[in-house]
């Protein structure tokens, strides 16, 4: 199941970009800008006011909005929000922090009271593609100089290849003793049949499923899950990789007897293959506070 935001739209049902006076409130109370809520004022820019709101609850709980309704200034909210997914991600990386960043002054800026001052869709969709390319350069520049590689084997961090991956590492929050699983999306980009494999330590971790067939432009979610571990690794630091192979598939490759095992091998008739490597990542949680020492006070006399 895809996750969907609703009650949104509501602008378009005057379908124009001129504003509007109305006689009635339409939608949810929390999610109306203040020119709506005061002066029934109603333009395109009434949903990128509830975008705002709604980014807001995602990044800082339920109680979000109270909390920025409460704020002395902008910058004290963004501290206390990315304050708040440190402790959650205690291993947070500077990409991650700077989409955290991001996503809160993005909400802000929806939630302008002067509406002229918000952005459009179209620049929140900019701001978020452009900070997805970060994140894509930012991972790709840390596989290469982690494992020692030389600039010109880095790649554009464009999609290129037959199967888009989401995400594009596998974070896992690490507990003693306990399986832990993660989905990652797989999306056929092409008008062709696509074969795929997964490739991983099969010790540590098991995927359902393996392998598969996508048909064109067709999504397929894959489980990842880390077997139950007895001991941390040093400093929580993981050098695993996950590997997804794919590669498009031929009438040939249809009829032959032996597809599945030729499937997990990858060798389709002489087609290219192509394969994304995704690093594993191992995330400490939170530790609770220990609990109180304090008991009663006992003397003794001698």
């Amino acid at each position: 199941m895809m996750p969907k935001i609703g009650d949104f739209g509501t602008s378009r049902l005057l379908a124009s970009s001129a504003t509007y006076t109305t006689k009635r409130l339409i939608g949810t109370p929390k999610y109306m800008p203040p020119e709506y809520v005061e002066n029934r004022k109603f333009s395109a820019k009434f949903d990128v006011f509830s975008l705002g709101v709604t980014i807001i609850q995602i990044m800082a709980g339920p109680l979000g909005h109270d909390k920025f309704t409460d704020r002395h200034s902008n910058q004290e909210f963004i501290e206390l929000v990315h304050g708040n997914w440190e402790q959650r991600l205690q291993t947070m990386q500077w990409h991650t922090s700077q989409e955290v960043n991001t996503c809160i002054k993005i909400a802000i800026q929806c939630l302008e009271i002067d509406r002229d001052k918000r952005p459009t869709i179209t620049e929140i969709v900019d701001e978020l593609n452009k900070l997805d390319t970060r994140r894509r350069l930012f991972l790709a520049l840390s596989y290469v100089f982690k494992n020692n590689l030389s600039l010109s084997s880095f790649q554009s961090s464009e999609p290129k290849g037959y199967v888009g991956v989401d995400p594009l590492e596998l974070r896992f929050p690490f507990e003693l003793n306990k399986e832990i699983s993660c989905v990652m999306q797989l999306t056929n980009r092409t008008d062709d049949s696509i074969a795929f494999n997964t490739c991983v330590n099969k010790q540590k971790y098991y995927t359902q499923p393996e392998e598969g067939i996508m048909p064109p432009y067709s999504k397929r979610y894959i489980t990842v899950t880390m077997r139950a571990q007895e001991s941390a690794p040093p400093d929580m630091q993981c050098n695993d990789v996950f590997l997804v192979r794919s590669t498009t598939m031929s009438k040939d490759d249809f009829m032959c007897d032996d597809i599945i095992k030729r499937l997990r091998n990858m060798t389709m008739t002489g087609n290219m293959v192509d394969e994304e490597r995704l690093p594993i990542v191992y995330v400490a949680l939170p530790q609770p506070p220990h609990p109180s020492c304090e008991g009663p006070i006992t003397s003794t006399t001698t």
